[in-house]
């Protein structure tokens, strides 16, 4: 919880106008499928996708796939334990 006055701290303008854009984006692209077969779907998409970020944010996940080259204090990665089978 005492990250929670530190990213208060770093919202600023450019935040709050960023915000507002990436909002105007998505109402943007709702209105614009509003009353046709595709706006549940784009809907779920959304609602799935927000689900995600907040889950992988509260989590500490890495969304990115992980690599040496965007995460070079890491060692090598091991494969999943199933890599094998699929490979065969």
């Amino acid at each position: 919880m005492g990250e929670l006055p530190a990213l208060f701290q770093r919202f600023d303008w450019y935040s709050l106008i960023d915000v507002a854009i990436v909002a105007l984006i998505f109402f943007a692209l709702l209105y614009l499928v509003r009353g046709t077969q595709a706006a549940p779907l784009l809907r779920g998409v959304i609602i799935l996708g927000v689900f995600f970020i907040i889950l992988a944010t509260c989590s500490r996940l890495c969304v990115a796939a992980p690599s040496r080259a965007l995460h070079p204090a890491r060692g090598p990665i091991a494969p999943p334990p199933w890599y094998a089978a699929i490979r065969q």
